[in-house]
């Protein structure tokens, strides 16, 4: 499925480059952060893909129905206690041409490629971000409700799970989408997840910092800012 993302968040990217948001930025860097995201913009091709799944609950995790795939751990049972019988799997990228981008930056003007890097996880946010909207119209259809997206990695849930997600999804036929032997996303600016179909609107708001394993060490929560956006943030 194509994604149609025609702009980003000057914030966004500033939130992930770890700057105030009312930091008064000289103009010849403005300007080149302004420069960077136009060229993301024309460089990207995101596209993304989704299925939904039912979902049993057992000892050794949440498994889905007629797959072998489980998500195992506390955290995400916890997440997904209001989800009764049906999960989303969703993954998205905005395609390799962005990482080539980067990497010839990074050698040939790296301050301009630390930007690109940056406007490329925000691009593939905003990917994941219109691919979560089909999803909300899809349930809403049905008169039911979305969890918050949980990604491999969040809490106790393994980040060895993205083969397996990968191949659950058939993402490197369907998107171009493939995993390296570190459990490395290729291209880089992708992101995969899981999402939760409840009967009411959910009960809490997903803060991922309570699940971070750098959550005492953040420069980011130590500054009162995070390095993602709430639920009304994203799909907005």
């Amino acid at each position: 499925m194509l994604l149609s993302v025609e702009s980003l968040s000057k914030n966004e990217v500033l939130r992930f480059l770890n700057a105030d948001a009312g930091l008064t930025l000289p103009p010849s860097m403005d300007a080149l952060i302004d420069r960077c995201i136009e060229l993301t913009l024309e460089t990207i091709h995101p596209v993304g893909i989704y299925h939904p799944f039912r979902v049993v609950r057992t000892q050794y995790g949440l498994k889905l129905a007629d797959t072998p795939f489980i998500l195992p751990g506390k955290s995400i049972a916890a997440f997904f206690s209001e989800v009764r019988d049906t999960i989303y799997a969703m993954a998205v990228t905005v395609g390799p041409a962005m990482d080539r981008l980067i990497r010839t930056k990074m050698i040939t003007a790296a301050e301009e490629g630390v930007i690109l890097d940056t406007c490329g996880a925000v691009a593939a946010e905003a990917a994941a971000d219109r691919l979560e909207l089909e999803i909300r119209g899809a349930v809403s259809d049905q008169g039911k409700f979305l969890t918050d997206r949980y990604s491999p990695g969040y809490g106790d849930l393994p980040l060895e799970l993205q083969p397996q997600l990968l191949t659950l999804l058939d993402t490197s036929r369907r998107i171009g989408l493939m995993v390296t032997g570190s459990v490395l996303m290729t291209p880089s600016k992708s992101v995969t997840a899981v999402l939760g179909v409840t009967d009411a609107p959910p009960s809490a708001t997903y803060n991922r910092c309570d699940d971070c394993k750098l959550r005492f060490h953040c420069a980011l929560r130590k500054a009162g800012k995070t390095c993602w956006k709430t639920r009304t943030e994203s799909v907005s």
